[in-house]
């Protein structure tokens, strides 16, 4: 699959975004069961660029990633309404 896409895995994991190969590339918002979020630029199926990363406790990180890795934090901060961790020009 290339292009844009979305795939579901039967733990409830949920992967929407762009597609090269079929593995994750370009810019992509990735939710795990637990609720855990990472919204930003993917390559070769890792986190790799600008992104923003929600855990479990709401606690928001920005930074940019490099092979699945944070690598450069730029911002931590608590969302003040569920809400303040939907994507960019995603539905509510």
């Amino acid at each position: 699959m290339s292009g844009r896409g979305k795939m579901s895995w039967p733990s409830g994991a949920v992967y929407e975004g762009g597609y090269a190969n079929g593995v994750k590339s370009g810019e992509g918002m990735f939710t795990w069961p637990d609720g855990r979020i990472h919204q930003g630029q993917w390559s070769a199926g890792l986190e790799h660029g600008a992104g923003m990363f929600v855990d479990v406790g709401g606690l928001i990180t920005r930074g940019t990633w490099r092979h699945g890795t944070l690598v450069k934090p730029e911002e931590e901060r608590q969302p003040t309404s569920p809400s303040s961790f939907v994507a960019k020009g995603s539905p509510a």
